[in-house]
């Protein structure tokens, strides 16, 4: 089977601009809240489907330590970009799934 080369948010996130901007998600701060990240403790976070990277680096900026997945390239070169702005590190991971392969097949390769 063919992997597809691009998908919908390529073209989305290839532009200079944000597509949803750089503003997080209302959601981040209520896990702030509750989980607490402190100078002894950086819990681990990933954010799956991470876009641009938005909520990912307000997360790092809180003293989370994470990683940021997504379909998109051009969305994860903005999140890098977006990150050495901000001055946080983020790690970041492109996923690429093969229909039709099992998935422990892709692991293991």
């Amino acid at each position: 089977m063919k992997m597809k080369k691009n998908n919908p948010y390529d073209q989305k996130y290839a532009g200079q601009k944000y597509y949803w901007g750089k503003k997080p998600s209302a959601v981040c701060d209520r896990i702030i809240e509750i989980i607490r990240p402190c100078s002894n403790f950086h819990p681990k976070l990933l954010d799956l489907g991470c876009g641009e990277g938005r909520n990912a680096i307000y997360f790092a900026e809180h003293g989370f330590d994470v990683t940021a997945l997504d379909v998109s390239l051009p969305g994860l070169e903005k999140t890098k970009k977006y990150a050495e702005e901000v001055g946080v590190e983020v790690k970041i991971i492109i996923f690429r799934a093969v229909v039709g392969q099992p998935m422990k097949q892709l692991l293991s390769s």
